[in-house]
């Protein structure tokens, strides 16, 4: 069943659910707990929540521990490692504890940064090799998809974002699949296992960064896409930007045959939401 969700990813120093209650009095039925900070009563809360809408999602770096790290399924660095992965387990669980049927997770760094380096410019960390962290990418993804595939949840990837200001510093793409020949291949070699979550703002800003055309790239991705994060940004930055569907520059590159999408907004005008999810679904329909 098709489902248009929105994303608490604006939190920042509220924790998610200050932001679902909201959505839930503006008449949202269907969520994404993404970020924001750490509550002790996150699982009974997203229990409680479930209870209210027709659909919840869980998304990557949740439930917000309590000790805060940046998740990377790609690191050199072990305890990171084992600690990304355990988290994304605890994802999985909470998913199929709530009959959500999909989990998704980021792709991962050439570096490990700071927390409070998401966002803006890796400035901390050593840089590891391309090829390394692919693999172990690959590696971690596909443990957590037979872990998932056993609790009745699809794993699905989300593409990364690079900016130019990252580009700029380093002299290089720090992150992993960004860029679309390099998802293509990821895609074939996983595709049976693990979905991709297509991030189209991502994919925007990166087009501005590297100068592909991103209608080109949509195009092609589109085969593997299994869901969608739709915002919009002036191609810089993933501002997480509203936008209505009407006017949307890049409507015409979605597939309408999914039934997982999620808006990705950092502020919300409550009083209008429901009617921008109103104005979405008739688009799909």
């Amino acid at each position: 069943m098709r489902f248009v969700h929105c994303s608490t990813t604006g939190a920042k120093n509220k924790t998610s659910f200050e932001i679902a209650n909201k959505l839930v009095d503006s008449g949202i039925d269907a969520i994404e707990l993404s970020g924001g900070a750490f509550d002790d009563n996150a699982i009974q809360k997203t229990k409680q929540l479930a209870g209210k809408l027709k659909s919840l999602l869980i998304h990557n770096y949740f439930p917000i521990p309590k000790n805060e790290f940046v998740m990377n399924l790609a690191s050199e660095n072990s305890t990171i490692l084992l600690n990304s992965i355990e988290l994304a387990k605890r994802g999985i669980d909470l998913s199929a504890e709530i009959g959500a049927r999909y989990y998704a997770v980021h792709s991962g760094f050439l570096i490990d940064p700071l927390p409070n380096e998401l966002g803006s410019v890796f400035t901390t960390g050593k840089l590891m090799n391309r090829e390394s962290c692919l693999e172990r990418f690959k590696t971690s993804l596909l443990l957590l998809a037979d872990y998932a595939d056993k609790k009745g949840v699809k794993l699905l990837f989300e593409n990364n974002v690079m900016n130019k200001l990252n580009y700029d510093f380093h002299g290089k793409d720090i992150f992993l699949l960004s860029q679309p020949e390099e998802i293509l291949d990821f895609c074939a070699d996983v595709s049976n296992r693990a979905g991709l979550l297509l991030d189209i703002g991502h994919l925007k800003v990166t087009s501005m960064t590297f100068g592909f055309d991103i209608s080109k790239a949509v195009n092609k991705l589109n085969y593997y896409a299994e869901g969608y994060h739709l915002s919009e940004n002036g191609g810089y930055a993933d501002d997480h930007d509203s936008f209505r569907i009407q006017e949307w520059p890049h409507k015409s590159l979605i597939r309408n045959d999914l039934d997982y999408y999620t808006l990705e907004f950092k502020q919300y005008n409550y009083q209008n939401v429901s009617s921008l999810i109103y104005d979405f679904n008739n688009w799909l329909n």
